[in-house]
């Protein structure tokens, strides 16, 4: 119940400063197309 709880309360398109105002959703988007330094 917690876990349902927290999903449904959980914003994932909100802006958040501390990701240069990006959502969580946009942020984990961007940090898969950025290629690893070698």
């Amino acid at each position: 119940m917690a876990v349902f709880k927290w999903i449904t309360l959980y914003n994932t398109r909100r802006r958040h400063s501390s990701l240069n105002y990006l959502s969580p959703i946009d942020y984990e988007r961007l940090a898969e197309s950025v290629p690893f330094a070698a």
